[in-house]
């Protein structure tokens, strides 16, 4: 019989491996549940984030790497907030100062607000693929926005890529022919991250793809490459969507154009161009339906055009994301 020495040694044993097992079977529980946010192109977009902002908010930051970060919120006289799957929480513990969102600023634009002066008064800043929409006291000559005399607010968008999350729809609408597509959902609803994968895994099955990518969110290059789009991508950044498709159309000989956020009349304009051109497109626009669509003066009209066949509607936050189909019909 064995001794209880052996016996406290054998059940040690189980008991060891039996919680290395639940530990294992948990964590892979965590990285299936998390698996379009570990990534290492995410954890790009999140040191980018990092990258801009002072030291000790940068530490505050680390501390929530892993997590489903989606922006940053930093507003003067007030604790700087996170938003984690569309829910706003605080995350440093002492106030946000006029030399916080000053640093931020500098980084961002490279100490020269001029280079970046037609977006601020447009209300964001665009760098290395970050996103950030500025509030403040704003300059304006004869009511047209010419700069802001000072920030007191920044939302600063995490940017992302998001594998997998679009294979049922491209079997469903892309199987056997390219139509139109129009991606559609709330601000920061994914429909950036959406429009980035289709055109990677378009890309992957050797289609032509041209991106027109007006404010370098899609491709999000910071000098190092940004984010993969596919091997038969290319993308045209720093231009409008209506003069970066001509030039596309001209001179890529591309099989799909995609563009980000249809916004105004001019970006109407780009998509008429492109329609009747043997070109097939995908672009996104804000809102949460149909119906809320065509609330809206400018996607009415978009719809009018009877330009797009299919529509995508995302919905939800983070990984508990819905994405749906719908017909639109002329």
């Amino acid at each position: 019989y064995p001794t209880q020495e052996v016996f406290l040694s054998i059940v040690r044993f189980y008991w060891f491996g039996s919680s290395m097992l639940q530990l294992l079977f948990f964590g892979m529980i965590f990285m299936y549940k998390h698996r379009f946010v570990l990534g290492s192109d995410f954890m790009n977009g999140f040191d980018r984030v990092k990258n801009v902002l002072p030291d000790r908010l940068a530490n505050e930051l680390e501390k929530y790497r892993h997590a489903n970060v989606e922006e940053l919120r930093i507003r003067l006289g007030k604790n700087p907030g996170i938003v984690i799957e569309n829910r706003e929480r605080l995350f440093v513990s002492e106030p946000s100062t006029k030399q916080d969102i000053k640093r931020i600023i500098e980084r961002t634009t490279g100490a020269s607000y001029h280079i970046s002066e037609s977006e601020i008064s447009n209300g964001y800043i665009s760098c290395n693929g970050i996103r950030i929409g500025v509030c403040g006291n704003v300059s304006a000559v004869n009511g047209q926005v010419r700069s802001f005399r000072n920030f007191t607010s920044l939302a600063i968008r995490v940017p992302r890529e998001c594998r997998g999350v679009c294979d049922k729809l491209l079997e469903k609408l892309f199987s056997s022919s390219l139509d139109n597509t129009l991606i559609i959902s709330p601000p920061g609803g994914g429909k950036t991250s959406a429009l980035r994968e289709i055109c990677r895994k378009l890309s992957n099955k050797n289609y032509r793809i041209a991106v027109v990518d007006e404010r370098n969110e899609l491709l999000s290059d910071d000098g190092t490459g940004g984010f993969d789009l596919g091997p038969h991508t290319d993308v045209l950044t720093g231009v409008s969507k209506a003069e970066g498709s001509i030039m596309l159309l001209r001179a890529m000989n591309p099989q799909i154009i995609a563009m980000d956020e249809i916004t105004k009349e001019c970006d109407l304009e780009a998509v008429s161009q492109i329609a009747g051109c043997g070109v097939s497109i995908i672009a996104t626009a804000h809102a949460s339906s149909r119906e809320e669509l065509l609330h809206r003066k400018i996607y009415r009209n978009l719809l009018d055009l009877g330009i797009f066949k299919n529509l995508i509607i995302i919905s939800g936050f983070g990984h508990k994301r819905i994405y749906a189909t719908e017909y639109l019909t002329t």
